[in-house]
């Protein structure tokens, strides 16, 4: 009997028409990556004794009622069921299902910085993708290890280290391509050529301690060269400059085959210094103004000046003005660096002048008195037979009011007896009698001394005469 004449009978029998199947299911998942696995569950009703008829939309079918379906391709897949109830076939309506490719986890990281000096500090970071609920394993070349997502790791020693991430995604573990990190040794610090010199300035000849002052300079050879052509291997030379002038020493330490030069240096090397003046004029009639100038070199800092009469002066250039007569030693003393100088002294003369007159000196190198006879001292009698006396200077020794004293020193065998005075014009004679010796020598007086304005009564006279 067929399927649909039983089914009619069924309905005689019964007197209610039966209901009519209807084809249905459900799929799970409706989507996914390959390799995608669809269960395919039937949902139909009132289909007792069906059978079944799949179709995957990939080729694949199958006549199980709940079958699952595994696409190896990407695409988007309609999912068909046909069932066959009692010789009649109902489809329910297609669904659907996308199926993309296969996301594989994909271990990846960063490591900041990828270089650098010992001790190196690496921030490890992952980037994994795909990678949910994942492990973690790293190694990181040099016998370390952690399990953190994103690690720090110190390199302490120098190398190249190889870091590397594997995770584990559902049980399967998946690596990441190894870094590496270079870690290098700190290098020896740059040296650095340095020196000092003492003194750095002074006096020639100067004699200059230089000392090697350099850095990281550890097995350094040493060339100095001081700036007037000399120079030196030694560690620390001394040298001595010959010459006055302004030098540049500087130092070349080679380290490793490699030169480095220091900043050159300044020695200052002056010449010995001199104490030096001049005076003008040097002579001339008191009262005499003389201008001093130094000339000192180098410049002192001060000055101490000695005018051999009493006066003095701190002045550079002072002016001197000589009241008395005489010869006058000058002197000056200055101060350069700090230590004690003292010129060459120098004289000053200063001629006396009488009341506008100079002194000037005749002929006198004859017999003194009348008819050429000397006379006693004390009596102003004739004595002895002619026998010149010899005029040997003439000096006015004070000026003070209207008052002369003058000098005169003569020789011979009656330089005892001179006793005449001598006429100066506009000035009162010399009065013998007032005239005292003040020098004597082996018992002959041989200089005297007049005092002015006593008379000489006879009027006789010298030579001899006061002039302008």
């Amino acid at each position: 009997m067929s399927g649909s004449v039983q089914a009619l009978m069924m309905v005689k029998k019964a007197g209610v028409p039966p209901p009519l199947p209807v084809a249905s299911f459900t799929r799970t998942p409706s989507g996914g990556t390959l390799p995608l696995a669809v269960q395919c569950t039937d949902t139909s009703t009132d289909a007792p004794g069906a059978t079944y008829a799949w179709t995957f939309g990939d080729g694949g079918t199958s006549t199980a009622k709940n079958p699952t379906h595994v696409y190896a391709g990407t695409g988007t897949y309609t999912i068909g069921l046909t069932i066959r109830v009692y010789g009649v076939y109902y489809t329910a309506p297609g669904q659907t299902v996308q199926v993309t490719a296969a996301v594989v986890p994909v271990a990846a990281f960063t490591a900041v910085p990828l270089s650098g000096q010992v001790p190196l500090s690496v921030q490890f970071t992952d980037t994994s993708v795909n990678a949910s609920g994942a492990s973690y394993a790293w190694v990181f070349g040099d016998g370390a290890t952690s399990t953190a997502q994103n690690p720090q790791h110190t390199y302490n020693a120098a190398g190249n280290w190889n870091a590397q991430l594997t995770i584990t995604v559902a049980a399967v573990p998946y690596a990441s391509p190894i870094q590496v990190i270079a870690a290098a040794a700190v290098p020896p610090p740059t040296p650095v050529a340095s020196f000092t010199r003492t003194p750095a300035s002074g006096l020639v000849p100067l004699s200059v301690q230089f000392t090697d002052t350099s850095l990281n300079a550890g097995g350094a050879t040493y060339y100095w060269v001081f700036g007037d052509g000399g120079t030196s291997t030694a560690q620390n030379p001394q040298h001595t400059y010959n010459s006055p002038g302004t030098y540049n020493p500087q130092l070349t330490i080679t380290v490793g085959g490699t030169g480095y030069a220091s900043p050159p240096q300044t020695v200052t090397v002056s010449a010995v210094p001199v104490a030096a003046y001049f005076r003008t004029p040097s002579s001339g009639p008191n009262p005499l103004s003389v201008q001093f100038y130094d000339q000192s070199n180098p410049a002192p800092s001060a000055w101490s000046w000695n005018f051999g009469d009493g006066g003095v002066s701190s002045a550079q250039n002072p002016q001197h003005t000589y009241l008395n007569y005489g010869t006058f030693t000058t002197t000056l003393n200055v101060t350069i660096g700090g230590q004690n100088y003292a010129a060459i002294p120098q004289s000053v003369t200063a001629t006396p002048v009488v009341d506008g007159y100079s002194l000037v000196c005749g002929n006198i190198n004859t017999a003194f008195g009348r008819s050429g006879l000397g006379y006693n001292q004390q009596t102003g009698d004739p004595v002895g037979s002619v026998n010149p006396l010899t005029f040997q200077g003439a000096q006015i020794l004070e000026l003070y009011g209207d008052n002369v004293e003058i000098v005169l020193t003569l020789s011979g065998i009656h330089a005892a007896d001179f006793f005449h005075g001598l006429n100066l014009p506009g000035v009162t004679q010399l009065n013998w009698l007032n005239a005292y010796y003040f020098n004597s020598v082996g018992g002959v007086n041989t200089q005297w001394k007049w005092n002015t304005p006593w008379l000489w009564s006879d009027g006789s006279s010298f030579n001899f005469s006061m002039t302008r």
